[in-house]
């Protein structure tokens, strides 16, 4: 008996003697036969294919692919068949993965990935099952664009192998094909697998209104379980997101991912799909979900063709388009540790982490990138460390890079780090390491006397600069160029090349670095000339540091696109916002006809009202230094009083641990009226909530007490006025004024800030130095009414006390406003930034002490 082959190699060719010699040698050790069925050839592949040691069969055309392939099938012996086209080949490393596959007992087909150029265009998992078991069942089906009745044949496995098609000259079998598919969608009119290959040849002559009723017909009736049946719903997605039909688009995808909950492209495409629509919060939901369910093991056939690297990437661009550089950051350091060679996702760290301030981010993938040694990635890290302030470290990266073809970017590198250093050591930095010479010494003069302001002597060295011949006479231009600028003012320029651009750029940040904004603000008109608008951002941050409005304002009237420029405002409003430059951040806000943003006005009221904040917290810092300062301290329970014994009982009843903390009386009310919650005696425990009030403003106490008003105000209005009084603590004289108190709590809590000052007007404030006067002044700062609030001030007992109670009503009331917004944007950087500002100032502990 002869023993069945293991593999056999399956071409179907025609005019193919360019590629087929080299293809046969390529796989000829690695399978037991070569089957070639030549279709026709006018050229030498028959002969060659024969040389090569293939069986070749020529054999009669018949409009069908499936056909031929069919044939190359019957005359196969191996068990396995692995098809291939003439102009393609598997590397060395691929194809010593092949024996393992055709020993497993499970699989009954395999799919291979096409890498290079696309040999149709058309791309789906059907043209990529080429490794099949050889069973007589298997047969193909339809004229052009063969394939396996799902039907028939099941256990697809993925595998890692790639096809290299490094040709992609086929116009004859594009045309052939497309002829072909014209006949099949003729005479199968309703089969999915005809409607979707049909689909696809319209998607890609970007008909996509057509190839949408293509791939809906190709829906109808369709098998999950069948191989095309993911791409198919991605092709449909894709097609209603170039027609724009987004909302169609997002009830499609949510469909396919109810059926593929595991394919994560799918919520990929949902989320680009939110982004059209600007709803970016719901689109980092999906790609974070997207994450979640990679870490899960899948086997899906096909698997997802999106990567996790392009996920933190796309995530890290709506993170950053919500202005939440720190998490962008994030996102892309992820992106690049998957994928180190993205030398573009490189730049943009080392753009966002100049931006945010972040060197740390920069220096946690700095060690990838030089053990890879990718010059260009090295100088953008030396450039962004430069920017940051940190010279010498800026230098040693420049100095790192040996690359002569990037000498011109180096030298300025170096230049500016020993200018700087200089400047800042007030002493010359040695020259000798990474110092210029020859031509590019004299251009580091050139600079060093526009530092200095000595023009005329600048022009002595353009006329030598003239005399050199290694320099580029365009070179030339650009220097004489900025010196006119920089002399006489603006000159009339035609259109500048990238490289004057960018050397006008590097000569603006140098002179901004050293402080000559008037000399940077004369070269700015040259940049915005050029420059593209999404640059105009990165430069207006340089300039937001310098807290310069009328530079910002330059470049905004620069940008031509409303979403640009909207773009614009939040990205550099952060950066003053960061820096405290509220008056610019104010005008900035307003620049434009387009009004601001919900999320642009609150992070800059918010930056506004923390500035009292600060006041306070300096306030409170010196008090604690005048002798005689009049300062209530907490009141602690005694350890035999009335009320510790009381509360030991209560928690001793409930089950629950005793605490060594000393607790002062507000908050020991506060735990009883928590005891009683759970023990669902709602009106115990909201008179010991009021309890707490009448000691101290405790925040738990005041928010358990506006959860019950705000579920029945009535029973909480009602227990509130029967409620047995006891003067405890010295904040209140009696009920009436505890009653005022607590009506101007829920006025404030609801807003309505006229009518808790009028209440809180009437709880003895001026009496008793009662916390009502802490509200009464943070409502006068909430509104900016100094008047009144110096008369105020003039009227009540001023002491640190109350100025702390100030301090934690204002935090509260600013982050509550923050913490609202961002149940809506929960993503936003604006609002995360300011309610990270406020949660970091912290009241000072000493004036306790």
């Amino acid at each position: 008996m002869i023993e069945m082959k293991n593999l056999s190699l399956c071409l179907v060719t025609y005019n193919d003697e360019k590629y087929i010699g080299g293809c046969l040698r390529n796989l000829k050790e690695y399978v037991d036969e070569m089957i070639v069925a030549d279709i026709g050839s006018g050229d030498q592949t028959v002969a060659l294919a024969s040389q090569a040691g293939a069986k070749v069969f020529e054999v009669d055309w018949n409009d069908s692919f499936s056909s031929a392939m069919n044939f190359c099938m019957d005359h196969a012996a191996g068990r396995w068949v692995l098809f291939l086209h003439a102009s393609e080949t598997i590397s060395g490393d691929d194809l010593k993965k092949l024996p393992p596959l055709l020993e497993n007992p499970n699989a009954e087909g395999y799919l291979l990935h096409c890498a290079g150029p696309d040999r149709l265009k058309i791309f789906s998992p059907n043209s990529r099952l080429r490794l099949i078991r050889n069973r007589k069942e298997y047969r193909y089906c339809y004229r052009a664009f063969e394939q396996f009745p799902d039907a028939l044949i099941s256990n697809i496995e993925n595998t890692y192998i790639n096809i290299l098609c490094p040709d992609n000259d086929k116009t004859w079998e594009i045309t052939m094909r497309n002829r072909l598919l014209e006949q099949d969608i003729t005479e199968y009119p309703t089969a999915q697998y005809i409607n979707y290959v049909y689909g696809l040849s319209l998607f890609n002559a970007e008909q996509h209104e057509k190839s949408v009723k293509y791939f809906k017909n190709a829906c109808d009736g369709l098998n999950p379980d069948w191989l095309f049946a993911t791409h198919l719903y991605k092709c449909l997605s894709w097609s209603l997101m170039y027609l724009e039909h987004f909302e169609e688009a997002l009830t499609t995808l949510g469909k396919a991912i109810d059926i593929f909950p595991l394919n994560t492209d799918f919520l990929v495409l949902r989320a680009e799909t939110y982004r059209h629509l600007g709803s970016h919060d719901m689109g980092i939901r999906d790609l974070m979900r997207c994450l979640n369910t990679m870490k899960q093991p899948s086997r899906m056939v096909p698997c997802p063709e999106t990567s996790a690297a392009i996920v933190w990437e796309l995530l890290g661009g709506m993170m950053e388009h919500q202005v939440n550089l720190r998490q962008a950051l994030a996102c892309y350091q992820q992106a690049y540790s998957l994928n180190s060679r993205n030398s573009g996702l490189f730049e943009k760290i080392c753009t966002l982490t100049v931006e945010a301030d972040m060197p740390e981010a920069l220096s946690g993938i700095l060690g990838i990138t030089l053990k890879q040694d990718i010059p260009h990635q090295i100088i953008a890290a030396a450039k962004a460390f430069l920017m940051l302030g940190q010279y010498e470290r800026s230098l040693r990266l420049a100095n790192h890079i040996s690359n002569t073809d990037l000498e011109d970017q180096i030298s300025d590198i170096r230049f500016n780090c020993r200018i700087l250093l200089e400047k800042s050591q007030r002493a010359p930095v040695d020259l000798a390491v990474g110092s210029a010479g020859g031509s590019l010494l004299l251009l580091e003069r050139i600079k060093r006397c526009w530092l200095r302001g000595e023009t005329s002597e600048v022009e002595k060295l353009l006329k030598e600069l003239d005399q050199v011949d290694d320099i580029d006479p365009s070179l030339k231009a650009i220097y004489r160029l900025i010196q006119t600028v920089l002399s006489r003012g603006k000159p009339t320029v035609g259109d500048l090349t990238p490289d004057a651009t960018k050397e006008i750029g590097t000569l603006h940040n140098m002179l901004l670095f050293n402080g000559l904004k008037e000399k940077a603000r004369a070269l700015l008109p040259l940049l915005l000339h050029e420059e593209g608008e999404a640059d105009f951002i990165n430069l207006a941050v340089i300039w937001a540091r310098c807290n310069d409005f009328d530079a910002l304002k330059t470049i905004f009237e620069a940008i031509l696109q409303d979403e640009e420029k909207a773009k614009f405002k939040r990205r550099v409003l952060q950066r003053l916002l960061r820096d405290r430059h509220l008056e610019t951040a104010e005008k900035l806000l307003y620049l434009g006809s387009q009004p601001p943003s919900e999320e642009m006005t609150l992070a800059l009221w918010s930056a506004n009202r923390a500035k009292k904040l600060d006041v306070i917290s300096r306030y409170l810092s010196n008090s604690r230094l005048e002798s005689g300062a009049s300062k209530r301290l907490p009141k602690y329970a005694t350890p035999n009083g009335s009320l510790t014994d009381f509360f030991d009982a209560v928690r001793e009843n409930a089950g629950a641990e005793n605490s060594e903390k000393q607790l002062t009386c507000g908050e020991i009310h506060t735990q009883i009226g928590v005891i009683f919650e759970k023990k669902q005696k709602r009106a115990e425990a909201l008179i010991a909530y009021f309890r707490a009030l009448q000691w101290e403003p405790n925040q738990d106490a005041k928010e358990k007490m506006r959860a019950f008003w705000q579920e029945d105000s009535a029973s909480s209005e009602a227990i509130l006025q029967n409620m047995h009084w006891s003067a405890e603590g010295e904040l209140f004289s009696g009920r009436e004024d505890f009653v005022n108190y607590i009506h101007g709590l829920i006025s404030f809590d609801n807003g309505e800030h006229e009518q808790a000052f009028s209440q809180f007007a009437k709880a003895g404030t001026t009496a008793t130095g009662s916390p009502a006067a802490a509200y009464m002044l943070v409502i006068l700062w909430l509104g900016e009414k100094e008047e009144a609030t110096t008369a105020l001030m003039n009227d009540i007992k001023a002491t640190p006390e109350l100025f702390v109670w100030c301090f934690s009503i204002l935090k509260v009331y600013i982050l509550r406003r923050l913490e609202k917004a961002l149940e809506q944007n929960p993503y936003d950087g604006l609002l995360l930034g300011e309610k990270e500002n406020v949660l970091n100032n912290i009241m000072p502990v000493a004036v306790y002490n």
